[in-house]
């Protein structure tokens, strides 16, 4: 049978609830009233000491769930990232084969974490980012010199 912290340390903790309960009990049933009080309020500030550390478990177990799904989204983003490639000033998605896939893309937009394609701008070669606002140019633009 394979551990399971979450269910072994709910259930620590529970054991531990229950043998002071017990305590409680014997204790109150002792001849000496004083020392009595003394121990149910020691056993009462333990049993606020184990619930706080329950809820910091709980806490705690959540943010490792949470950590794991972005450890996996990042596997995955790093799996999407390495289909793309850098080309006259723009990014292009290539295959596992190395071929041309589809582009061009925004390579600001991969370095945030996000696939954004470009549109066609209004001369041939230039493509635009919208949430940039970003020109981008895939071939010499203006006057060309002929020799």
């Amino acid at each position: 049978m394979t551990p399971n912290p979450v269910r072994d340390s709910a259930q620590a903790g529970l054991h531990a609830l229950e043998l002071i309960r017990g305590l409680v009990n014997a204790v109150e049933t002792t001849p000496n009233d004083l020392q009595a009080t003394q121990i149910s309020a020691k056993l009462a500030e333990l049993g606020l000491i184990i619930r706080d550390l329950q809820s910091m478990m709980d806490a705690l177990l959540a943010e490792n769930e949470g950590l794991k799904g972005q450890l996996e989204e990042s596997g995955d983003w790093t799996k999407t990232r390495r289909q793309f490639r850098y080309a006259l000033s723009v990014s292009w998605r290539y295959d596992d084969s190395g071929n041309l896939v589809d582009g061009p893309y925004c390579p600001n937009c991969l370095d945030e974490g996000r696939v954004q394609r470009l549109e066609p701008g209004a001369v041939g070669g230039a493509f635009r980012c919208s949430p940039h606002k970003a020109l981008f140019f895939t071939r010499p633009t203006g006057p060309s010199f002929k020799r």
